[in-house]
């Protein structure tokens, strides 16, 4: 590629030298660059020594801008987006899934050791996540042949964030019609459609999500959660021991309750 060529005209300066020992010895290091360059810095370094790296700037269209220059560099298999969320708790704006997909997708790659280049602003990073032990960001995998009880993929769809609706004809919905499970991954721009036979899998197909039609067979679908909340046993029994008390005078409370023990974060 380009940038490898790139990249080893640029390491024949000493002060570039310094740096990628020090990063290779896992020290801090700094290295002033002017913003015209530090997309081809990054990319010429990630060349060089492919590493989990986190590329921040200042806001949403920097980071856009800087995502796609460094997939120009290095491939758009190597970048991804860690995006901010306009939402917050105490507003009524629902949050966007695909927005949540693509924030589990990026960081589970980090967390994994990935080759890739996460790009994120600076504003996105401030938003608390659960701990990397809860794992809330892993992915599940439904792949052609594989044997899986029919009623535990809408609960696992359900535990990952996903809205049990009419129709997926929008990220985060599914819906289970006879022996298949359509949904749309929140990362993906395409429902599909799981087709059973028995617990088996018998086939996997894009859809067109405005009229259903299937357009093409798959092998497997990888599907991202689309929530950042991580309802471990650990974290439904504290909610337990803070709020049992209050629930027992308090209706509402307690149906919530119940939806947590069910790992369900909104009613469907």
């Amino acid at each position: 590629m380009l940038i490898h060529r790139i990249a080893a005209q640029l390491y024949t300066a000493e002060a570039l030298q310094a740096v990628e020992a020090g990063l290779d010895a896992g020290e801090d290091v700094t290295l002033a660059v002017s913003q015209s360059g530090r997309t081809l810095m990054a990319a010429a370094q990630f060349a060089r020594r492919p590493r989990p790296t986190v590329y921040i700037v200042s806001g949403e269209d920097a980071a856009d801008r800087a995502a796609r220059s460094l997939a120009a560099y290095v491939g758009l298999a190597h970048v991804c987006r860690f995006p901010e969320r306009k939402d917050y708790p105490w507003r009524e704006q629902a949050p966007d899934d695909a927005v949540v997909a693509q924030r589990c997708e990026a960081l589970g790659r980090i967390v994994r050791g990935d080759n890739c280049i996460m790009v994120a602003s600076a504003r996105a990073l401030l938003r608390c996540v659960p701990p990397v032990e809860s794992r809330y960001w892993e992915s599940t995998t439904f792949a052609v042949g594989e044997e899986i009880p029919f009623d535990e993929v809408p609960q696992r769809l359900v535990g990952m964030g996903y809205t049990n609706a009419g129709a997926a004809d929008a990220p985060g919905l599914f819906r289970v019609h006879g022996d298949t499970v359509e949904v749309f991954p929140a990362q993906e721009k395409a429902p599909v459609r799981i087709e059973f036979f028995g617990d088996e899998i018998d086939r996997i197909r894009r859809m067109v999500s405005s009229t259903g039609q299937t357009i093409g067979n798959e092998d497997s679908i990888e599907i991202f959660p689309c929530r950042e909340l991580a309802l471990t046993d650990e974290a439904v029994h504290n909610m337990h021991v803070a709020l049992y008390r209050a629930s027992q005078s308090d209706s509402k409370l307690a149906a919530l309750l119940e939806m947590v023990d069910a790992r369900i974060v909104t009613p469907e």
